[in-house]
């Protein structure tokens, strides 16, 4: 597909946590599969063959790849691309035009070589759920990786990130965690990250002498904590 807009026509019920992945892993080397039990779907306007050639056991596998040559190709086309990836019995992926051939056979009509592929190692496949994923195969992108682009992304920003934003940081992540019922330092493995940073910060700043009496003794920021800059882009994407 040509975009995570796309995605939303094959798979209109996408989870929170499948959206949050698609815009911050695509396009690149993740592959995300979910249940084809979208009745808006455009799967379903598909002809038999072609629909079944995509839908396997009740489910739909969604990427956009990040090759130039692929995306050039699909922003020509009005609808998506069917990919097979050619793997070998023992899970062996493809890393060259002549592993292709190879594990194809002679069915291929033609093969484009543009050398090695860039990770030699197959996209990292992960099944969605409304409540949760699991990675199906393991790939270029490791799964704590995956754990943390699919996480809730909540970040407080102030100018110089030495008083309010971690302020907010610690008085927030006390109230998520309390709320998941678990410890701050656990709200992570709970699929939320807090941070704080500053748009003019000098980083490695300590906190304000007045930040930690004013957020309590239960949260307050840790005398070890210092200040970042907040790249542009880090509170211009949504999360």
């Amino acid at each position: 597909m040509k975009s995570v807009d796309e995605a939303l026509d094959w798979a209109p019920r996408l989870s929170p946590i499948a959206r949050r992945m698609a815009r911050r892993c695509w396009p690149g080397p993740v592959a995300i599969i979910v249940a084809d039990d979208h009745p808006e779907s455009l799967v379903h306007r598909l002809p038999k063959d072609a629909r079944e050639a995509i839908v396997g056991g009740g489910r739909i596998r969604l990427r956009v790849p990040g090759h130039p040559m692929l995306s050039d190709c699909m922003r020509m086309l009005s609808g998506p691309v069917a990919l097979a990836e050619p793997q070998g019995d023992a899970g062996e992926c493809a890393a060259t035009a002549s592993d292709c051939v190879r594990l194809t056979g002679p069915g291929v009509a033609l093969v484009i070589d543009d050398g090695k592929t860039r990770y030699a190692q197959p996209p990292t496949a992960v099944e969605v759920d409304p409540v949760g994923f699991r990675v199906v195969r393991r790939g270029v992108v490791p799964e704590e990786t995956i754990r943390r682009l699919s996480s809730l992304l909540v970040l407080f920003v102030c100018t110089g990130n030495t008083c309010r934003s971690p302020m907010a940081e610690t008085v927030f992540r006390s109230m998520v965690a309390e709320r998941l019922g678990c410890r701050p330092e656990e709200i992570e493995s709970r699929g939320v990250v807090v941070a704080s940073a500053g748009i003019s910060a000098w980083s490695g700043s300590r906190a304000s002498a007045g930040a930690s009496p004013r957020c309590g003794r239960s949260a307050s920021p840790s005398p070890a904590t210092r200040a970042s800059r907040s790249p542009r882009d880090s509170y211009a994407r949504p999360t």
